[in-house]
């Protein structure tokens, strides 16, 4: 027996020699005890022997090699290393000891214990299908009504339709969205009871307040604003978490399902849902009575207009018992939906959302007290933040002011690391898998120690148990399931549905908290003693309840203009009266006009009730003309925000316009009310220049503009289309190189700007027409007459009740004139198309005797080469458009292409080239990039760049999105509003023009820091931020459902064109110019464009090599122009140095 007990400590050999031998000892002692006083100890002892022998052999039979852990006693296995409090505590020790990976016995359960980012990334990314399941435990399998848990169902069908149902019907972004004004409502009466027990110096039990505060948003979110029964059901939900933590006897013995009436936890469980059941089923009747009145009422007034508004707006204040109820009536869901099951589900949402929240909150404020330089460095945060966004102290910080709180977002994500809700997260093992080196059984439970992971000092550093939220600054590491070193939602198909709601309600709450408070401990403790000890149970929460004191921090709301500066304003205002007086016959006449004409609209505006954006002084007639003189509209829009704010209301002639000049209220304009601004305002070029009222660009939100976007993303710009084009970009941008080359050996300055217009046009037309166009000069001559008169800032467009400026001017036949002229182009185009595809149809039909393989290819290739106008004929006789597409149509989609395609890749292109030219470090660093990528990519000096190998040069992408946040193609992104709408406080109204700024929302210090207005291509290096419309500081293409649509095949003609620009030629200013000479003035139009073309002076990168057989292919030929002494063959050496690639030519005779 002696050698057996020696055999199984063998191992533990840090384990000091004496200790060892007590241990021995001890458990000889009471074997011997068990014999003595035990007559069958022999034979029960041999038997479990041969048990374990039987296990040990089958375990060996199977190749298992179990993870690593401490040594076990029969029957209780490891429980005797788990006695304490805290299991995530224990777990952590023990891992440090045996690994990250490891095995403990837990009574009946074998269970894998996973501490390290490593394995948990393995469990919950690579094995996650295996790891779909938690393990059951007591308290959820007893107090289940209609086994629906999404928690602990079993996965498979049930539990994903449960999935949907949470994910898509109750905690959806649009739902979670629709319970801002619950969160905010609560938030407030948080504040308001802080804020009475301040003014009588009372401590607060922070926890209390934390509590009630979650409990009330969950309760309202789930049941209404009325619920009699809601305490004594939040009382007992307290005891039932206080019964499932999934560490009790019950849980641990499975198989001893007596042990569970034992210890008495069976039957509270059972009188805990009792009761709790014939609360839910009240709440549910109640709910049932409330829908079927209102659906009797809305039957009885269907006809009615305020009815439909009425449901509307019921609908919005749904419920999740509304919903769930809504769903089950609908017969929508994958299975019979059940009152009982709904009872789960609401249980689930409870247990989840209310108690996790309010631990988390307590944390975060238990940190913040023991950390006073962060707790003042987040109020600071918050309180200047709250100030930018109105200029005044306002009375409810709203959920969309959280967004820019960075430091107090990083403060969240610091306690969910240091104080993960739920520490142990279970999963059970449906099969047999390895995990690291080691295989983790079927049925087995597995925890992953997330407050081990994180604190682990490998990943989070030598301060990982310090509160430092400076850590996630700048980092992308989320809590959303990516990054497996910070899951305290979990990560893979069980992750947290409700997380979204539940951080959105913590970061409001806190915000408010540490903007209207400043705090301090109770009794006049230090921040060092504050207890910070833990109590385990469903959460890990403060083992004793936080108690601080709350002073305000405002003693007003509003903040009061300076006396100075009010009296410098009036002063100034009554000099310019006095002037005005003096020099003005008629100034007291036009005066009491203006002022009846400005009392009638200050009273109009007063009874709308509508807060106008601030703006500069408007005069009659004209309103902010006066202030708009200038070449440029956008830079002086920005230079009138700089003083007016981001967003600004101008009166340009009759238009209402409302100018956003910043990336947060462009994110509210292009996200938050999308629909509000789906639409574009009409200008008048666009009204007259259409054919049929086709165009995508402008025409008005709804099923025609669905129908003609539908057709441009799937049929004409697809990622599949873009790609088939290839080939017309690589033969275009090699005819571009052959230009640019022929002229640099005759040594000319080439016009680099008309050289970008035609490989541009030549591009577009080339993908819209076919390479044969006999009209394709006059149709761009054309295009580019219509982009002079289409800029939006003409009279007839600011005046748009008085149509007969636009004869007055000129613009109107002008325009009609180019539109007789391209109309007359197009339907040549589209005939000489029509006549193509029927000689083509009647060539098939001839053909029909030949094999189908051949003519499936034949298809195929004639396929891959249609053009735009091809794709839109077959569209329109195949009848699948879902509208009646005509040829108008066709030729309103074509301009459009044209109008967004041509003219704005030519200017990126050009303005690419112009900062490259003023700024020669960014340009060699460019070329040494693209020059080593490509002679890497095969060893040898390639005759053309494919786009494939553009993919790899990450700097000169960033030099394309440096160009086109400093020179977005079109800086002004016009919008519509469909309805009044508020942004940022201010009221939009129906019918304004809202004017997106991306000129200076891309030159913005606050986004891009001091060096805004710097060509920095470095900042987008390790960047996210990307111009696809998600990054609103950044959206030269726009963003929302109206982003521009040929984005990619724009971007793409310009990188590859760009690449081999750099690639094959060393650049120089024309006429010995220096880079700072150059000048970068802009002209506003269609597109922003340099105001004068950039002239340069190419140099072939081969200095001894003519510029020859470019178009071959990439063949290697003898040089005619070397001489004819002697033949010359040219070839590549490639040397990586500082002084990038060099070639040599050798004279073989």
């Amino acid at each position: 027996m002696d050698k057996e007990v020696l055999l199984g400590l063998k191992g533990h050999a840090k384990i000091p020699q004496s200790r060892m031998m007590k241990l021995i000892t001890a458990y000889l002692d009471q074997i011997m005890f068990l014999i003595d006083e035990t007559p069958y100890f022999p034979f029960f002892t041999s038997l479990l022997v041969c048990i374990l022998v039987i296990f040990w052999k089958r375990s060996r039979a199977g190749g298992l090699k179990s993870p690593p852990g401490p040594w076990k006693l029969p029957v209780i296995g490891n429980l005797h290393q788990m006695v304490g409090p805290l299991p995530h505590h224990t777990l952590g020790d023990l891992a440090k000891k045996h690994g990250p990976v490891m095995y403990l016995k837990l009574g009946q359960l074998d269970a894998v214990i996973i501490s390290s980012a490593k394995a948990a990334q393995e469990v919950l990314k690579t094995h996650e299908l295996t790891f779909a399941q938690r393990p059951m435990v007591l308290a959820a399998e007893v107090m289940s009504f209609g086994q629906a848990s999404i928690f602990f169902a079993r996965y498979g069908d049930l539990w994903r339709s449960l999935r949907k149902i949470c994910m898509f019907e109750l905690l959806s972004a649009k739902r979670v969205q629709s319970f801002g004004s619950v969160r905010e409502e609560e938030v407030w009466n948080l504040v308001e009871t802080i804020g009475s027990m301040s003014h009588k110096g009372l401590a607060i039990n922070f926890r209390d307040r934390c509590c009630s505060f979650t409990n009330d948003v969950v309760s309202k979110a789930a049941f209404g604003k009325k619920c009699k029964d809601q305490k004594e059901f939040l009382s007992l939900l307290e005891e039932v978490i206080k019964l499932g933590s999934g560490f009790d006897i019950p849980d641990l013995f499975p198989s001893l399902s007596f042990l569970g009436f034992i210890t008495g936890s069976i039957p509270a469980l059972k009188d805990i849902k009792r009761k709790i059941g014939m609360i839910l089923e009240n709440i549910i009747n109640d709910h049932k009575i409330k829908r079927s009145k209102k659906d009797l009422m809305i039957s009885s007034t269907s006809t009615t207009t305020a009815s439909k508004d009425k449901e509307k707006e019921e609908e919005e204040e749904e419920d999740f018992v509304d919903v769930l109820l809504k769903l089950k009536e609908s017969n929508k869901v994958e299975y019979n939906f059940t009152t009982n099951q709904i009872k789960d589900i609401i249980m689930d949402i409870f247990s989840a959302g209310s108690e996790t929240s309010a631990t988390t909150l307590e944390w975060a404020m238990s940190e913040l007290m023991r950390n006073p330089r962060i707790m003042k460095r987040a109020q600071a945060e918050v309180r200047q933040s709250v100030l930018q966004f109105e200029g005044k102290k306002r009375k409810v910080i709203e959920e969309r002011d959280v967004k820019k709180m960075d430091y107090l977002k990083s403060v969240v994500k610091e306690t969910l690391r240091l104080h993960a809700p739920g520490p142990l997260l279970p999963r059970e093992a449906r099969d047999t898998v390895q995990i690291g080196r080691f295989k983790v059984p079927v049925k087995s439970k597995l925890i992953i120690n997330v407050w081990a992971i994180g604190r682990d000092p490998e990943i989070w550093g030598a301060d990982a148990e310090c509160f430092k939220p400076e850590r996630f600054h700048g980092s992308s590491v989320d809590f959303k399931g990516f990054d497996f070193e910070f899951t305290p939602f979990g990560a893979g198909r069980r992750i947290c549905p409700g997380m979204s709601f539940g951080v959105n309600m913590i970061e409001l709450a806190l915000a408010e908290l540490l903007y209207r408070f400043d705090w301090k401990l109770a009794n006049g403790m230090n921040p060092d003693e504050l207890d910070m000890r833990e109590s385990f149970g469903l959460s890990c929460r403060k083992k004793n309840a936080l108690y601080v004191i709350a002073t305000p921090h405002f003693t007003s709301l509003g903040d009061k203009i300076p006396q100075n500066l009010m009296m410098k304003v009036i002063t100034a205002y009554l000099n310019q009266i006095m002037f005005l007086i003096v020099e003005t016959p008629y100034f007291s006449f036009f005066t009491s006009l203006l002022v009846c004409i400005l009392v009638i609209f200050w009273k109009r505006s007063r009874a709308r009730g509508l807060k106008s954006p601030p703006g500069p002084w408007k005069l009659p007639i004209i309103g902010n003309l006066h202030q708009m003189v200038g070449p440029l509209p956008h830079h002086t829009l920005r230079d009138l925000a700089k003083k007016h704010g981001p967003i600004m209301h101008l009166k340009l002639g009759q238009l209402e316009a409302v100018i956003i000049s910043s990336a947060k209220a462009a994110r509210e304009v292009l996200k938050t009310h999308e629909l509000a601004f789906a639409q574009r305002p009409i200008v008048l070029a666009a009204e007259v220049m259409s054919f049929g009222q086709g165009g995508i660009i402008f025409a008005p939100y709804g099923d025609l503009w669905r129908s003609l976007r539908k057709i441009c993303i799937f049929e004409l710009l697809s990622a599949k289309r873009v790609q088939s084009f290839r080939s017309v970009r690589e033969e275009e941008v090699r005819n571009l190189m052959e230009s640019i080359g022929s002229m640099s050996h005759k040594g000319l300055a080439i016009n680099f700007s008309d050289r970008c217009c035609c490989f541009a046009n030549d591009v577009v037309s080339n993908a819209a027409f076919g390479k044969n166009c006999k009209d394709q000069k006059e149709f761009l001559s054309l295009l580019d007459e219509s982009a002079k008169l289409a800029s939006g800032f003409d009279l007839p467009d600011l005046f748009p009740s008085l149509g007969f400026l636009g004869f007055i001017t000129g613009s109107i036949p002008a325009m009609k004139d180019v539109q007789s002229k391209l109309g007359t182009i197009l339907e040549n185009i589209i005939n000489d198309h029509k006549i193509k595809r029927s000689k083509k149809d009647l060539k098939i039909s001839s053909a029909n005797t030949t094999t189908a393989g051949n003519d499936k290819a034949e298809e195929e290739e004639e396929e891959e080469e249609e053009n735009f106008v091809g794709v839109l004929l077959k569209l329109k006789e195949s009848n699948k458009a879902e509208f009646n597409f005509t040829t108008n149509q066709i030729k309103d989609i074509i301009l459009d292409i044209f109008g967004a395609g041509s003219e704005t890749s030519a200017t990126t292109l050009e303005w690419a080239m112009s900062e490259l030219m003023r700024n020669p470090r960014v340009m060699k660093r460019a070329q040494s990039e693209v020059r080593q990528l490509v002679l890497q990519s095969d060893g040898k000096k390639n005759k053309v760049i494919e786009e494939r190998d553009v993919q790899k040069m990450d700097y000169l992408k960033s030099v394309v999105k440096e160009t086109l946040r400093l020179h977005s193609p079109a800086p002004l992104l016009p919008r519509e509003a469909r309805d009044t709408v508020q942004i940022s406080g201010f009221d939009v109204p129906v019918k304004s023009k809202v004017i997106i700024n991306l000129c200076a929302i891309g030159r913005d210090p606050e986004m891009w820091g001091a060096d805004a207005e710097c060509f920095k291509p470095e900042r987008f290096h390790g960047s996210s931020v990307d111009f696809k419309g998600f990054d609103f500081e950044f959206i030269p293409f726009g963003a929302g459902r109206r982003i521009c649509p040929g984005m990619s095949f724009g971007v793409t003609t310009i990188e590859l064109a760009l690449a081999e620009l750099l690639y094959r030629f060393d650049w120089k200013l024309a006429n010995g110019m220096n880079p700072d000479e150059l000048d970068m003035a802009e002209r506003f139009g269609l597109s922003c464009r340099r105001k004068n073309a950039l002239y340069r002076l190419p140099k072939t990168m081969n200095k001894t090599c003519t510029w020859f057989e470019y178009g071959r292919g990439g063949r290697w030929e003898p040089d005619a122009k070397a001489g004819s002494a002697s033949r010359f063959y040219t070839l590549t050496m490639l040397k990586l140095s500082v002084d990038n690639a060099f070639m040599i030519v050798l004279n073989l005779d």
